[in-house]
């Protein structure tokens, strides 16, 4: 952490010090945003290549599943977490598969506002 007895508020700053400061955190920006997406680029490599597991590939075939890549072991996990009782994976889920928690209650919320109209 910063020694606060160094800050100087930005608007004290030069316009020559505040360019040189917001070129400095632009960089940094792109350098970030540039990591972000090589880390994405190599997680979706591994996701596609195949399993090799022999155990495995019997049992996605016992289960008729025919995508035999990391993507779909990594979905399968997600979907026995959730069928275990794991909550974040059900929302998580839910969200992947397009059904948003929120839609739903905003749903409920107008079928019970029709009800409460009605009585």
């Amino acid at each position: 952490m910063a020694n606060e007895k160094n800050l100087k508020p930005i608007k004290t700053l030069s316009k020559e010090e505040a360019k040189k400061r917001g070129s400095k955190g632009g960089k940094k920006s792109v350098e970030s945003r540039r990591k972000k997406k090589q880390l994405k680029e190599c997680m979706i490599t591994l996701l596609d290549l195949d399993i090799k597991d022999p155990d495995l590939i019997t049992t996605f075939k016992s289960m008729g599943i025919e995508d035999k890549s990391n993507k779909m072991l990594v979905t399968l996990g997600l979907f026995n977490a959730a069928a275990s009782g794991d909550v974040k994976a059900f929302k998580e889920i839910k969200e992947l598969i397009g059904e948003n928690i929120e839609d739903d209650m905003s749903k409920l919320d107008e079928v019970l506002g029709k009800i409460e109209g009605n009585i």
